[in-house]
């Protein structure tokens, strides 16, 4: 009689330790839970040539989908088009913005504008507000708590800190940008992978398991690191 007994022990402690692993997978996922509102159709462009109903689903695919770099910034606010359509819809511009190209526009409308007008391969994106300074930076951040997360995986208290510190730090960029608006995940490389065996070479000469143990690489490495590519699908 004791083996029957047994048997469902064992049955019964798999049934807890699926529904265990379900329960961490689903916590796993919590972080995409973003929440955009699918009424609001405030059309962007993203530097993926990509419409998106709205900012907020914009970064919804930098937070959920994109483990490293390159994270997506607006290219233009409507819908992406092929066709250099340009036009000069933008006021006199009261509130420059300085480009990733270090080049100051009037508004951040006039540097959207220059990206729908020239469709630059790679789109423009504002490094921070004011007139571009080359290191000399006058930023007064208000002490306000509204957290983002930069494409270094850093929490700034708000957008203002973000933007003063390229100003301050990176005067001839690269720069930071913002990739979600809230705090960094804190498990930026918890990437599960399969144990099945499909070996690739990377260009660092390190033969992995599959591309997906090759991608938890680039993703731990962060933006900051070369990311490693396939150099071909077998062992180095």
């Amino acid at each position: 009689m004791k083996r029957p007994f047994l048997l469902l022990s064992v049955v019964w402690l798999l049934v807890i330790q699926e529904s265990t692993t379900v329960a961490q997978d689903a916590d796993d996922d919590s972080r995409c839970e973003v929440g955009c509102d699918l009424d609001t159709n405030d059309l962007v462009c993203g530097s993926n040539n990509k419409t998106y109903r709205n900012e907020c689903e914009l970064y919804a695919e930098n937070r959920c989908y994109r483990r490293a770099s390159p994270y997506l910034t607006v290219a233009y606010p409507e819908v992406c088009t092929r066709s250099r359509r340009c036009k000069d819809s933008c006021e006199n511009g009261t509130k420059p913005v300085c480009g990733s190209n270090l080049k100051t526009y009037p508004s951040a409308c006039h540097l959207y504008a220059e990206n729908l007008c020239l469709q630059p391969k790679n789109p423009v994106y504002i490094a921070y507000t004011g007139e571009c300074a080359r290191g000399r930076c006058l930023f007064a951040c208000l002490y306000v708590y509204d957290p983002v997360c930069g494409s270094n995986k850093k929490t700034y208290p708000s957008s203002c800190e973000l933007y003063s510190e390229n100003c301050r730090l990176r005067p001839n960029g690269p720069f930071v940008t913002i990739i979600y608006p809230g705090e960094c995940d804190k498990t930026p490389c918890d990437i599960k992978c399969s144990m099945e065996y499909k070996p690739i070479c990377g260009d660092d000469s390190i033969t992995y398991s599959n591309k997906c143990h090759l991608d938890a690489k680039n993703a731990c490495n962060g933006p900051d690191i070369t990311s490693v590519v396939v150099s071909y699908e077998d062992e180095c």
